[in-house]
């Protein structure tokens, strides 16, 4: 769905929208956001402190970024990229075959007729969507708490947070092709990684609840504060240890308010930044009483009319169903 005209004097590109004229047009209701006491906020800078010290002493290697995800997201890169090559990469990989063919005949994408191989999977979806839906299948592993009994209690959140990048990137990339001077590669590979320190931050959290950290509960508001914390520095860090393109490793640091004065000329930083808070806004807006400015900077950078960020929301809800149901595969 292109992004709308908006030709009228009150909703014009140059016009200054404040965040409310934004959450009327997404029907959004912010919920009052709880005060955190000083005591619970230096508890928070402990936490903070424990996990930063276990991440350092535990850092994850390249090798824990999932090579395939890699791969696919370079091919999708290449200018000579066709879908004799996806294909054949895809089919490498059993599992990455089930998650294409499994989205591909879910309600999201279902044709006329169900669809049995990788390359007709990828001839319904078109090249760019197929290799997108293919490369979050790939990063599942980033994200994925099951087989670890530290991180058991931890699936919900780990889903939450895989949920998250998913509908990032794809929303990222799609919106990156409405729009002129903005990169979909960039965009879709910044949208899947740009907070990851979130996952990195909690398996280290997840561990230190096993040496007696009581305060780590799955889901709970500390958590995630300690999370938020920590997410922005420690993603920088371990996409620079992946060896991840620099603009990656810059999104991870830059994608919040404080950030993105100073990639105020970047359309791909602003772009992430305001699917990353739209999806917050809608997904727990109490947890993150930041994703209203965010998208509010952000949005003012792009030039979007309430209308057209509407629309950008629609396309964000039926991206969060694809990333469901890849979640759940």
């Amino acid at each position: 769905m292109p992004l709308p005209p908006d030709n009228s004097a009150a909703h014009s590109p140059t016009a200054v929208h404040d965040f409310a004229d934004y959450a009327a047009a997404l029907k959004l209701e912010l919920p009052a956001v709880a005060t955190v006491q000083p005591e619970e906020a230096a508890r928070d800078a402990e936490l903070a402190a424990a996990v930063r010290k276990h991440y350092v002493q535990n850092r994850p290697g390249p090798e824990s970024f999932p090579s395939m995800a890699l791969q696919v997201i370079t091919l999708l890169g290449r200018d000579d990229a066709d879908i004799g090559r996806l294909a054949q990469l895809i089919s490498r990989d059993p599992g990455l075959t089930a998650s294409l063919l499994r989205v591909v005949n879910s309600a999201i994408f279902r044709g006329v007729q169900r669809v049995s191989s990788v390359r007709d999977a990828i001839a319904r979806l078109g090249l760019n969507e197929a290799g997108r839906v293919a490369g979050a299948a790939a990063a599942r592993a980033l994200f994925d708490a099951r087989g670890r009994e530290h991180t058991q209690p931890f699936v919900a959140d780990f889903e939450m947070l895989y949920v998250h990048a998913v509908t990032c990137a794809v929303t990222s990339g799609w919106l990156a092709t409405q729009r002129g001077g903005a990169h979909a590669d960039r965009c879709y590979l910044g949208g899947l990684l740009h907070d990851i320190g979130r996952s990195i931050a909690l398996r280290s959290a997840a561990a230190l609840r096993t040496q007696g950290f009581a305060d780590f509960v799955p889901r709970s508001p500390r958590t995630h504060r300690v999370l938020e914390l920590l997410h922005s520095s420690l993603g920088a860090d371990v996409l620079t240890l992946w060896q991840l393109p620099e603009f990656v490793i810059e999104f991870a640091g830059k994608h919040h308010a404080s950030g993105l004065a100073s990639g105020e000329g970047d359309p791909d930083l602003h772009i992430i930044a305001l699917t990353s808070a739209l999806q917050l806004l809608r997904a727990a807006p109490a947890l993150h009483p930041g994703a209203a400015e965010d998208l509010l900077v952000s949005a003012r950078a792009l030039g979007l009319t309430p209308s057209a960020l509407a629309t950008i929301d629609t396309e964000r809800a039926r991206f969060e169903r694809l990333a469901r149901s890849l979640a759940t595969g």
